[in-house]
C-alpha cells in the first residue's frame, strides 16, 4: 500500500508508472521492477515515486565473511633414512692347527761334552677353536756331533717322537715344553714370521733354534 504524507491511501491506477532510484548505484543499485542488489559495502537510500510521491528504504549493504582458510596438506614425512648395514663378521683367526715341517739346530752338554744336533723337526700341532692351549707332538730326527773331535757325544742321533706336554699360544707368540731324548726342552717365543712359517727358540737342556712351514 502507498500512502501519501499524511498517512492517507494513494489510489494507484494501473497505468502509473513507477520510477526506482537509488542514492549510490555502488552500493545498491535497483532496477525497473524494484529490485534491489548489492554492491560494495555502504549505506544507500532507495526511493520509490508514483504520481508525484515519493518513498524511501534505506539500505545498508555489509561485507560478506570471509571464507573460512582452508591450510594446504600437510607434506608427507619422509621415510626414516636406511638403517646403516651391519658389519661384517670379523674374519675367524687362522689358527695354528696342523703340520709344521722344517729343520732344527740344537746343542747340549753332556758329560761335560758340548754336542751339537741338526736335522729334521716336525710339529703336529692342535688349537683348541679361538682357544689359548695347544696340544700335539714334535718328531725330530736329528745328527749329533761334538765341539771337539776328541770327545764322542754320547747320543749320536735322535730320532724320536714327544708329545707336547704343554701348549699356549698368546698374542702370536707361542709356548711349547716337550722332551728331546729324555732331556727337558721349552720353545718360549715361537711365532709365525710370515705367513705359514713358523720360527723360534729352544731353550731349556737343550738349546737352539729352528723354523718349520706349514704342510
Amino acid at each position: 500500500m502507498l500512502r501519501d504524507s499524511d498517512g492517507r491511501l494513494v489510489t494507484v491506477r494501473a497505468a502509473t508508472s513507477f520510477t526506482w532510484a537509488s542514492s549510490n548505484s555502488a552500493v545498491a543499485a535497483v532496477d525497473r521492477s524494484g529490485l534491489v542488489s548489492g554492491g560494495s559495502p555502504g549505506t544507500a537510500t532507495i526511493t520509490l515515486t508514483v504520481e508525484g510521491l515519493s518513498a524511501t528504504a534505506r539500505v545498508t549493504v555489509t561485507p560478506s565473511a570471509p571464507s573460512p582458510s582452508v591450510a594446504p596438506p600437510s607434506p608427507a614425512p619422509s621415510p626414516p633414512p636406511p638403517s646403516p648395514a651391519p658389519p661384517p663378521p670379523p674374519t675367524a683367526q687362522a689358527t695354528l692347527t696342523g703340520r709344521w715341517v722344517g729343520n732344527a739346530d740344537l746343542s747340549t752338554s753332556i758329560t761335560g761334552a758340548t754336542c751339537t744336533y741338526s736335522g729334521s723337526i716336525t710339529l703336529n700341532l692342535t688349537q683348541a677353536p679361538g682357544g689359548r692351549s695347544l696340544s700335539g707332538s714334535v718328531t725330530y730326527n736329528l745328527t749329533g756331533s761334538a765341539a771337539n773331535s776328541r770327545v764322542r757325544c754320547p747320543v749320536q742321533s735322535i730320532s724320536e717322537t714327544s708329545p707336547i706336554n704343554f701348549g699356549t699360544v698368546s698374542g702370536g707368540t707361542i709356548f711349547l715344553a716337550f722332551n728331546i731324548s729324555g732331556f727337558s726342552a721349552s720353545v718360549d717365543d715361537g711365532r709365525e714370521t710370515s705367513p705359514g712359517v713358523l720360527e723360534g727358540t729352544v731353550t731349556g737342556e737343550v738349546s737352539g733354534s729352528f723354523r718349520v712351514s706349514r704342510r
